[in-house]
């Protein structure tokens, strides 16, 4: 008896080699865009705290103009380094965005591949049970003919 045997197995392989590369780059990509965003969120987050120190030190009493200038150079500064940041993270969604698509695409070949085997499996298997009742018809007409089975 034949055993099945898929002609594009190693085709399959490949493909599937390739989707996994594909998500392992998608995964990368998510990182990298997780990273921008936490970046971004803690750059909000220092001007956030250094506008409050700001509205605090220019209270009633006593205000210290160095302070205020020294906190508006630092704000400056990580208004400066979001405005890096969100340009990268831009980038970094359209990234997200192309290999999202590149991995659709590479899961679809695999299961094209993976329909192909199965209908071709189911074939082999339909044309095997064919041979195998056409074999035991033949051993029957045998034993008929001989005078039955003892």
């Amino acid at each position: 008896m034949a055993s099945f045997r898929f002609r594009l197995q190693a085709l399959l392989g490949l493909r599937e080699f390739t989707r996994d590369q594909r998500r392992v780059e998608l995964a990368e990509a998510l990182d990298v865009q997780r990273q921008l965003a936490d970046q971004r969120l803690e750059v909000q987050r220092k001007i956030s705290t250094v506008r409050n120190q700001v509205r605090a030190a220019t209270g009633p009493g006593r205000v210290s103009l160095y302070t205020l200038r020294d906190a508006g150079r630092y704000e400056n500064g990580l208004r400066a380094e979001l405005a890096d940041i969100i340009p990268q993270e831009l980038a970094a969604e359209q990234c997200v965005a192309e290999r999202q698509q590149l991995l659709a695409e590479a899961e679809g070949e695999v299961r094209v591949l993976e329909k192909l085997r199965a209908r071709q499996l189911e074939n082999f298997t339909r044309e095997q049970d064919r041979r195998d009742v056409k074999q035991m018809d033949e051993v029957a007409a045998r034993g008929e003919r001989t005078g039955g089975f003892d």
